[in-house]
């Protein structure tokens, strides 16, 4: 199922007063998707119904348990660009960023290899 149909059932159940239903929807998306903007939405409404419902030491929890998700997301990223920044920030390269994301160099290099071979 698509994140946004988990949301929206989500959300609908929720209307509906089946809270726990909802609140199940909810974690399968956050499971499903986990960097998804529908996601992120999820687990705010499930700490939001805690909160609202007076619940505090659940909105606690599962606020806590958020946090751990978002930490272990970013811990294992595989963007080689984030991961070039935090190799650097870390020290342990000490060589300029030479990552060309617009590709700017690679059309330079294209332009003058093309300019040699045409002569």
């Amino acid at each position: 199922i698509a994140p946004e149909a988990h949301f929206r059932r989500a959300s609908l159940l929720e209307g509906v007063g089946s809270w726990e239903l909802a609140q199940s929807e909810f974690a399968a998306l956050a499971a499903a998707a986990p960097t998804h903007p529908f996601a992120f939405q999820a687990t705010l409404r499930v700490v939001r119904h805690h909160l609202q419902a007076g619940d505090f030491a659940l909105a606690r929890i599962e606020g806590d348990n958020a946090i751990e998700r978002l930490e272990y997301l970013l811990a294992t990223n595989r963007d080689p660009q984030q991961a070039l920044r935090q190799l650097q920030a870390s020290g342990q390269i000490t060589w300029p960023n030479f990552s060309d994301p617009e590709n700017k160099l690679g059309a330079e290099y294209r332009v003058a290899v093309a300019r040699t071979m045409l002569g």
